[in-house]
């Protein structure tokens, strides 16, 4: 499975064109391979993507985003 959704992966980032330095992926829970980067990097701006859950609530932070929010040591643009 690993190998099949890094070709996956390899073939978005070429498609669009995703620099070689920009691109990480990780297996396991992405909330901590996230943290670890920000902070590894010394990041001074994550932008994480929302989605919208309900017509009533159209934008509602996803478990990911809401963890980066709290715990990033970074500014969040969400």
């Amino acid at each position: 499975i690993y190998s099949e959704a890094k070709e996956h992966f390899l073939d978005f980032c070429k498609k669009y064109e995703i620099p070689e330095a920009s691109r990480h992926l990780f297996v396991g829970s992405p909330k901590q391979h996230i943290l670890n980067l920000i902070e590894s990097n010394h990041f001074d701006l994550l932008i994480v993507g929302s989605h919208g859950d309900h017509h009533i609530f159209p934008v509602r932070l996803g478990s990911i985003s809401n963890t980066m929010v709290g715990k990033a040591k970074c500014d969040v643009l969400t």
